[in-house]
């Protein structure tokens, strides 16, 4: 997405009450025949659902099987909307990730009042006529420090 179409203002990271991190499991490829590789389509979803107030993310890193950073698709403070949603793709092609891949997402609002984001990775592939999709929901990481 571009990410000028998310502005934050003037808000900084370090005037919002709440600093929180979600892991997102995802996986490039599942195993299938007997160990054969079939790479799937990775979308990561973001969705605000507090009908009132902004959710701000500030990061949200991709990272490869043995933990290491493979891409930034969130380097800088950005808005998501009351029921806004933002999806960053992975495509099928790009195998970097491996089966143990996996999204940190760091976010953060003005008001501890504010619902958390519902986070869900979603992954899609097809082999010949078989398809196959499934979905992730991020898991929080309580003790992230997300500043």
């Amino acid at each position: 997405p571009d990410l000028a179409n998310y502005p934050a203002g003037s808000v900084t990271v370090d005037s919002l009450a709440v600093h929180r991190a979600s892991y997102v499991p995802v996986y490039s490829h599942v195993y299938y025949d007997g160990g054969r590789p079939d790479l799937l389509d990775r979308m990561l979803s973001i969705r605000n659902v507090d009908p009132q107030r902004l959710v701000y993310v500030s990061a949200v890193g991709y990272f490869d099987t043995d933990g290491k950073l493979s891409k930034k698709k969130v380097d800088r403070l950005i808005a998501i909307k009351p029921l806004q949603t933002i999806e960053f793709l992975v495509k099928r092609r790009d195998a970097s990730g491996g089966s143990g891949a996996n999204f940190i997402v760091e976010w953060h609002a003005d008001s501890r009042a504010t619902h958390a984001p519902l986070i869900e990775a979603v992954m899609v592939g097809r082999s010949g006529t078989n398809g196959i999709s499934f979905v992730r929901k991020a898991e929080p990481l309580p003790e992230w420090n997300a500043k």
